[in-house]
């Protein structure tokens, strides 16, 4: 059995299942190289088929996120162009619309009466997809959210999703019973918490539908009753329906902005960041309980792009009525395709079993025998220090315990938003200097951003405060700190709060990385690393050699350890 699953919209991204498991999941921004790829994941599919000896005329289902054809074309010719300045506060869907299509098309298919145009979008895909229509079927982006925790989870489990929108919803309350969802709770969009954050972000100066993250990460610098003063803006604006699972808004969060830049004007920067996440925080939990309480269900699994909010994720995973707790990796968008894989298989058979989502090292991998040509091809030899190591983790853990900070590429590119060691940035944490380092000379990042920790799973009790003994491996999840993580940690702490985002490593995982941290351990005593993206600033992820070789040129990095290769400027 293969089936591929698809998001082609905001974070492209495609997967492919066979054989019992999903074999490959990337985003199409690691390859188009625009960040939060918008359009249809054309080179991710090629990617796919040519890496897997899979041909279209194999594939026996292809489930796509669904949508309103408005968008769904759109997501069929952006191919990234929207990507860059996105905003649903800048145009409407149907103003979009006319930017983006062909005007050719827009004549053919009217804009308010296209003839059977669910007919043509599908017409279209099976072009794209080089496989008949009968083998293409689409599901609500909410379904996708909810079923891409189900390979994860157990039969009687709740499931919460919550982002922008996806079509008419941005949550949803469901139960899993082991095969299916049921749904008994949907919030229209327009009353959506996801949508607020966004609008808060753009009407902060900066980037919505990515620096969402930059909004929480300023927000705990804020103190005083200032903070509570511009709640009330928030307050007043958003809330729970009594007595319900709906989110309810006095405005249309699609045109919210207007209504910020009046009644905000007299907060600070730092305070509105801190007002919007206690106020997320406090619905989010409120929304938990009240599902909970409902159901008397206390295991949970938590997906979509709000729950990108790694403290609002610490926060329920340390309710006393959460017993269990999975959220979905990445669980924006681009991991929609495990749920569109889920939905596409039961469909074609319902007793097929699905592994768990594990180590998240689903993307492309090179030969020592590739990198060594692309070192001839650019005569980096006549520029730099290149020397071979057969023992390459352990040369890398010998620099690290000397200050030097190393740009790791090997083995498969990980899936999602996050760096978990195979294209990563890392650095001795217990050194606070690295910080200012590597945000002047590499990323270029904003000064009050944390990084993350890698730890090796075994001694992640000695770092974090973890009553519930929670699994942690994707880095989305919030833990508090104790001494020995602000001692060994510090700067892969937030520099604020102290809290961590860490990737707790194991051998099951990613063998090789995991080794790395104990010889580092065995020099320094210290069981975790600083671990960040492997991207210059407004850069995707690197994903190929020449990727990494561009990032290590074009930044103050000094040390590249690309498979058994280490590339030096010193």
């Amino acid at each position: 059995m293969i089936v591929l699953g698809i998001s082609p919209g905001h974070g492209s991204s495609i997967g492919l299942y066979k054989d019992g498991k999903i074999i490959s999941l990337v985003c199409e921004e690691r390859f188009s190289k625009i960040k939060n790829h918008l359009g249809f994941p054309y080179k991710g599919l090629n990617y796919l088929l040519k890496e897997n000896g899979i041909k279209t005329s194999d594939i026996d289902l292809a489930v796509i996120v669904g949508g309103h054809p408005r968008s769904q074309m759109i997501n069929l010719t952006s191919n990234g162009k929207l990507s860059k300045n996105f905003s649903r506060n800048k145009g409407s869907l149907k103003e979009i619309f006319k930017k983006i299509i062909p005007k050719a098309l827009i004549k053919k298919y009217s804009f308010y009466h296209w003839k059977n145009k669910e007919g043509f979008i599908l017409e279209k895909y099976s072009k794209i997809l080089g496989i008949k229509k009968e083998k293409i079927k689409f599901i609500d982006g909410h379904v996708a959210h909810a079923l891409s925790a189900a390979p994860n989870i157990s039969k009687d489990t709740l499931v919460l999703t919550l982002d922008g929108e996806h079509a008419i919803d941005c949550a949803t309350v469901s139960i899993f019973d082991g095969k299916k969802i049921k749904f008994i709770s949907k919030t229209p969009s327009n009353h959506s918490l996801g949508l607020l954050y966004t609008a808060v972000t753009e009407y902060l100066g900066m980037k919505p539908n990515e620096h969402e993250f930059k909004v929480m990460g300023l927000a705990p610098y804020a103190k005083g009753d200032r903070i509570l003063k511009a709640k009330k803006v928030f307050d007043e604006l958003i809330g729970l329906k009594k007595d319900s699972l709906e989110f309810i808004s006095k405005k249309d969060m699609h045109e919210i902005l207007p209504y910020l830049e009046k009644t905000l004007r007299d907060y600070r920067f730092d305070y509105i960041a801190a007002a919007l996440q206690l106020k997320t925080e406090e619905l989010i939990l409120e929304w938990v309980k009240r599902a909970i309480k409902k159901t008397g269900i206390k295991k949970i699994a938590l997906s979509g792009g709000v729950f990108m909010n790694v403290k609002a994720n610490m926060l329920v995973s340390q309710l006393k009525e959460v017993e269990e707790v999975f959220i979905v990796p990445s669980s924006g968008d681009e991991s929609s395709p495990i749920g569109c894989i889920y939905w596409g298989i039961k469909k074609l058979d319902e007793n097929v079993k699905i592994d768990p989502i594990k180590d998240l090292y689903l993307g492309p991998k090179y030969s020592n025998e590739e990198i060594l040509r692309l070192i001839k091809q650019r005569k980096l030899e006549d520029k730099y220090k290149v020397v071979f190591y057969k023992d390459i983790e352990k040369k890398i853990a010998d620099l690290l315990s000397k200050g030097k900070i190393i740009a790791r590429f090997k083995g498969r590119c990980e899936f999602g938003a996050r760096a978990l060691g195979n294209r990563s940035i890392i650095a001795d944490a217990s050194k606070r200097e690295v910080v200012k380092e590597i945000n002047e000379q590499i990323k270029n990042r904003d000064f009050w951003m944390p990084f993350a920790p890698s730890i090796l799973y075994e001694k992640s009790s000695e770092y974090l405060i973890n009553p519930k003994k929670l699994f942690a491996p994707w880095m989305v999840l919030g833990f508090e700190t104790n001494k020995k993580a602000r001692k060994d940690l510090i700067a892969g702490l937030h520099p604020y709060d102290l809290t961590a985002r860490p990737q707790m490593v194991t051998k099951d995982f990613n063998k090789d990385y995991h080794r790395l941290l104990e010889l580092f351990e065995k020099k320094t005593g210290k069981s975790g690393v600083l671990n960040t993206s492997f991207n210059l600033h407004g850069e995707p992820m690197v994903s190929s050699p020449e990727d990494a070789i561009h990032t290590f040129e074009d930044s103050g990095l000094k040390y590249l350890a690309i498979e058994n290769y280490i590339i030096s400027k010193e």
